[in-house]
């Protein structure tokens, strides 16, 4: 199951993963899941949403974007080769 730390997304994520069904389908099939977070920023970003439409750079939908590289990176700390 879940774990849950502190943080400005606590509430909405912390329903979200616990409530959609998500984490139990994984752990019946042995996968894990890695929920990312955004943060809320004033005027580019207000909602904290994933970067869809380029608010971080003009990478922002390839390999070297500043999301996607986060996310390589915390997939291969989960696989211990970081």
């Amino acid at each position: 199951s879940a774990r849950v730390s502190s943080g400005p997304w606590l509430s909405l994520s912390y329903v979200y993963y616990t409530k959609t069904g998500i984490n139990d389908w994984a752990e019946s099939n042995n996968i894990i899941v890695l929920y990312p977070q955004a943060y809320k920023m004033s005027l580019s970003n207000p909602n904290g949403c994933w970067d869809w439409w380029g608010y971080t750079n003009s990478n922002y939908a390839v390999k070297t974007g500043i999301q996607m590289d986060a996310i390589h990176k915390m997939m291969y700390r989960l696989m211990g080769r970081l």
